[in-house]
């Protein structure tokens, strides 16, 4: 069992069985870039259309799950699932909107 309490590198999260968002969605490249930046191309078991489908796989045992914490608030204060801290943590990504 993974440790929620020890930070992990990304090194080490690669040896997991790992899922993520289908390539091509600006969510799943921004986490591609950031990974790569660190030295490490994650090869997901698993690639899902959603983050609900995600939470789901994840909530079922069959990977850990890259998601956004907030999207999964209510599934970790339940303890249906637990945060992989890393000791690289993904930059909060920055949004605009234009009218």
């Amino acid at each position: 069992m993974v440790s929620a309490k020890k930070p992990m590198g990304w090194a080490e999260l690669s040896s997991y069985p790992v899922i993520m968002l289908e390539r091509g969605s600006s969510s799943r490249a921004s986490v591609d870039y950031f990974v790569e930046s660190q030295g490490i191309v994650l090869r997901p078991e698993i690639e899902l259309g959603s983050l609900d489908l995600l939470l789901q796989f994840a909530q079922a045992g069959l990977g850990a799950a890259c998601i956004i914490r907030d999207f999964a608030r209510n599934e970790l204060g339940q303890g249906q699932v637990v945060e992989l801290l890393q000791k690289s943590p993904i930059p909060p990504r920055k949004v605009g909107l234009i009218h």
